[in-house]
């Protein structure tokens, strides 16, 4: 997952190593997991760009609650819950 910085100057702030088959990543429905999520220099993900929901769980014995649904907001707010495996 790529974390970059949104002022025109294509800077990138942090990239994280990829989970391998360890862990699951999808949209939060299920989907294709989202890959890239854009910062503006103050934090917020700018206007119109939207809510993003992704979803992490283990990919092997997945048990109970231990799926985390990850919400953030264009504002750049996050919220994390706690979800029953698929």
């Amino acid at each position: 997952m790529v974390a970059e910085d949104d002022d025109g100057s294509d800077d990138v702030i942090r990239i994280f190593d990829a989970f391998g088959d360890r862990v699951r990543i999808d949209n939060g429905s299920g989907n294709a997991p989202v890959n890239r999520i854009t910062f503006r220099v103050g934090g917020s993900r700018g206007a119109g760009s939207g809510r993003i929901s992704l979803a992490l769980e283990p990919a092997d014995d997945c048990l109970c609650d231990m799926r985390r649904e990850i919400t953030i907001t264009a504002g750049g707010a996050t919220r994390s819950e706690r979800m029953e495996c698929r």
